[in-house]
């Protein structure tokens, strides 16, 4: 069963990923296009990743790892919007996914946190 957690990080990566698609289709430059698309993809997998967390630290460091990665896509973004590389209703797309992910993101760490000192 899919966790808001989940599901919030995997819708961001889905609209990154069509963006990155209609981007590449269109024959548009890619370095930046491609490190917000690897930053969106692997918060996703570090969620991925952190659901299969063995032990609380494993899952912390996983968490912490996939805010990393959205905090760079984040980056990505709006470097891509200044540089007027991707339409406004795209970014407003893409910023509001990665808002989305991040919040919850944010929230679980504080939560896991929370629970590792009352242990």
């Amino acid at each position: 069963m899919d966790t808001p957690l989940i599901q919030k990080t995997y819708a961001f990566a889905v609209v990154a990923a069509r963006w990155g698609r209609l981007r590449a289709a269109l024959g548009a430059p890619g370095d930046i296009d491609d490190a917000f698309i690897q930053s969106c993809l692997s918060a996703g997998a570090r969620i991925e990743q952190a659901t299969g967390a063995s032990t609380r630290e494993e899952f912390l460091m996983q968490l912490r790892m996939a805010d990393s990665s959205i905090r760079d896509a984040k980056y990505w973004l709006r470097l891509l919007d200044d540089l007027d590389e991707i339409a406004p209703e795209d970014a407003t797309e893409l910023h509001d996914a990665a808002e989305e992910a991040h919040r919850i993101v944010l929230a679980c760490i504080r939560t896991a946190k929370a629970k590792e000192h009352k242990i």
